[in-house]
């Protein structure tokens, strides 16, 4: 997938890798205690998802103030310009918080 890809460009580890199909349940993220969660834009959906994930504090994520919300359009099914600006600003983010 595209966000497989930024994730894997970016020098990360996709807790999906090696998935063949099915959802990325809750569950499974708290499981797999990312450092990064990336939240794609669903209208205002997006803002109450990452309130959602700052609720679980014991998560890297939540611990380190690293989760983003991103551009579905752009990060979802984005043209190379797009794609190359997506994996832009998710390395500035991820910067940032380091």
């Amino acid at each position: 997938t595209f966000m497989n890809d930024y994730i894997t460009f970016l020098g990360g580890k996709n807790i999906a890798d090696g998935l063949t199909r099915g959802t990325l349940t809750r569950e499974y993220v708290l499981v797999n205690k990312p450092d990064v969660i990336a939240v794609v834009t669903m209208g205002i959906v997006g803002d109450e998802e990452v309130k959602t994930w700052r609720s679980y504090t014991h998560l890297p994520a939540v611990s380190k103030n690293r989760i983003f919300i991103i551009e579905s359009d752009m990060a979802c099914t984005p043209t190379p310009p797009d794609f190359l600006k997506t994996l832009q600003i998710l390395n500035e983010l991820i910067a940032q918080t380091h």
